[in-house]
C-alpha cells in the first residue's frame, strides 16, 4: 500500500531448480551421444530397430513380411531373435513387447480357428467320367428303403433338427437324388430309374428328418391280398347293417330231459307250526347269611 516493493526469499528447491534443469538437459544429450556411439559401432542399425533399412547382409527370409513366410520359415525367425544378445535400452524394450504382442495374437488367432471347427475347403466331386458319384460331406445318416414296396424307393435323410427348411435344396432326377444344404451336398445314385414328376418329399416337425417317396418307371402289378377274416371294426361298428336272416330261432326245451327235481321242499314247513321261543336266562338271587346286619349309614346299592 506504501509503493514500496517488497522482494521475498525464494524457497531451497526454487535457488536450485536452474542447476537441476541444466543437470538433466546435460544428461540426456549425453545418454543419447553413447547410443549413437554404440548403433555406429554395430554398423548403424540395431537387430531390434522398427522400420530401420536393413543391411546388405540380410536375407531373403529377414526381407519377407510374416504373412508371406511358412510356419517353419516363422519358427525360425522368432528364435533367432529371442536367442540374438541386446543391451537394456527402451528400443531393445519396445520391440521385446511387440514381439510378445505378435505371438499372442498368432496364437490367439489359432485357437480362434480350433473353436469356429473350421473345415478347409476342398473340391466337390459329384461327377467323375459322366457317373454320378455318391457323396455326404455333412455326413448325415440316412436310409434307404426299396425292397418294401416294389413300385416305389423311400429314403431317409436325418438333417439337423433346427436346420431351416427353407435353406434346403432337393433336386430329384431319374437315376439319382441330391440335397443340398449349409453348402454341403448330399448326392445318392439310385439302382432303378424313377418318375421326378411323381416324387413327393416330407419332413418331420418333431424329428427333422427328411422322406422322399419316389415312384419307380417301371410299374409291377402286385395282387392285392384279400383278407377274409372280418375285421374289428366291422363286427363292431355302427355304420356296418347286418342283413337280417330270414329263419327266426326259438327256444326249446326238451320235456324228457326235465329233471324231477321239487323245489318246492327245498324249505322245511315244519319249521312254521313251532313257535319261536326266547331263551331266557333267571337270575337267582343270593342267600343272606344268618349273622348278617344292615349299616344304615351304608348307602344301598342299586
Amino acid at each position: 500500500s506504501s509503493g514500496i516493493n517488497a522482494e521475498w526469499p525464494l524457497r531451497p528447491g526454487m535457488q536450485s531448480l536452474k542447476s537441476i534443469r541444466e543437470s538433466i538437459v546435460w544428461q540426456q544429450k549425453d545418454y543419447f551421444i553413447k547410443q549413437q556411439k554404440t548403433k555406429e559401432g554395430a554398423g548403424g542399425r540395431w537387430y531390434t530397430d522398427i522400420g530401420a533399412e536393413a543391411p546388405e547382409t540380410a536375407t531373403i527370409e529377414e526381407l519377407k513380411p510374416d504373412s508371406e513366410l511358412t510356419p517353419e520359415e516363422i519358427k525360425q525367425k522368432n528364435d533367432a531373435f529371442w536367442k540374438s544378445p541386446a543391451e537394456n535400452t527402451p528400443e531393445t524394450r519396445k520391440a521385446i513387447h511387440k514381439k510378445l504382442e505378435e505371438e499372442k495374437a498368432a496364437v490367439e488367432e489359432q485357437r480362434k480357428g480350433i473353436r469356429t471347427n473350421k473345415v478347409p475347403k476342398r473340391e466337390t466331386v459329384l461327377e467323375r467320367e459322366g457317373k454320378r458319384l455318391n457323396l455326404n460331406q455333412a455326413k448325415w445318416p440316412f436310409k434307404l428303403d426299396d425292397s418294401t414296396n416294389e413300385n416305389s424307393v423311400k429314403l431317409e435323410v436325418s438333417i439337423p433338427k433346427y436346420l431351416s427348411t427353407h435353406s434346403v435344396d432337393v433336386d430329384v432326377q431319374p437315376t439319382y437324388v441330391k440335397i443340398v444344404a449349409e453348402n454341403r451336398h448330399f448326392q445318392l445314385v439310385l439302382n432303378d430309374e424313377i418318375c421326378p414328376d411323381k416324387s413327393s418329399c416330407q419332413r418331420s416337425q418333431m424329428t427333422g428328418i427328411l422322406v422322399l417317396t419316389m415312384p419307380t418307371a417301371k410299374q409291377t402289378i402286385v395282387p392285392e391280398k384279400v383278407n377274409n377274416k372280418p375285421s374289428f371294426r366291422d363286427e363292431n361298428s355302427k355304420l356296418v347293417k347286418k342283413k337280417p336272416s330270414k329263419t327266426t330261432g326259438y327256444l326249446e326245451v326238451d320235456p324228457s330231459k326235465k329233471s324231477n327235481l321239487d323245489f318246492s321242499n327245498i324249505v322245511n314247513d315244519s319249521s312254521k307250526s313251532k313257535p319261536i321261543v326266547a331263551k331266557r336266562t333267571v337270575v337267582k338271587e343270593k342267600v343272606v347269611s344268618a349273622d348278617f346286619v344292615d349299616d344304615l349309614d351304608v348307602p344301598p346299592l342299586f
